[in-house]
């Protein structure tokens, strides 16, 4: 949506062309290089809220006696407005995708089925296998966790979601 805005605006070299031209390029900016590293926490930035604010008071009012294209392209840019405000908020409360969840839920029923019936129905002499089955057990309950943890914050350790779009821009 940034990028549309921005390719609309370039149309024009009209002074409200160039303040929504460079509120998107303060917005790109702000979500970058302060934003970015608050959503690894959960948090979000003041200067991104205030840069899309700024966003929506930089587009011009649709003139009343004006032609329709202009009031249509101001209406357009409006709703590509909206729709980064709208991915902002889905990026602030960004959580993993239910997928990902029922099947880690499901991995770690089955894992726990799988320690009860070993316990079971292994009551042979041999403790170690006892142990060397119980230690791959834990090994994977631990693993899950550390996976888990991983996919609930999206954009914190090692698979964090970049912001190399946002760079680009």
């Amino acid at each position: 949506s940034l990028r549309l805005i921005r390719n609309i605006t370039s149309d024009g070299a009209t002074p409200q062309a160039e303040a929504l031209k460079t509120a998107v390029s303060d917005y790109a900016r702000a979500v970058v290089e302060g934003e970015w590293e608050l959503l690894a926490f959960g948090d979000e930035s003041p200067q991104a809220e205030a840069a899309l604010a700024s966003m929506l008071t930089a587009l011009p009012d649709p003139d009343p006696d004006g032609s329709l294209s202009t009031a249509l392209a101001v209406g357009q840019l409006r709703d590509l407005i909206q729709n980064v405000a709208i991915a902002r908020v889905e990026r602030i409360s960004a959580a993993p995708d239910r997928k990902i969840a029922n099947l880690l839920s499901g991995v770690l029923v089955l894992v726990t089925g799988l320690a009860i019936s070993i316990a079971w129905f292994l009551r042979g002499p041999s403790v170690v296998v006892h142990l060397i089955l119980g230690g791959i057990l834990v090994t994977t309950f631990l693993s899950l966790i550390l996976l888990s943890v991983e996919l609930i914050y999206p954009f914190a350790g090692d698979l964090s979601i970049q912001p190399d779009e946002f760079r680009e821009l």
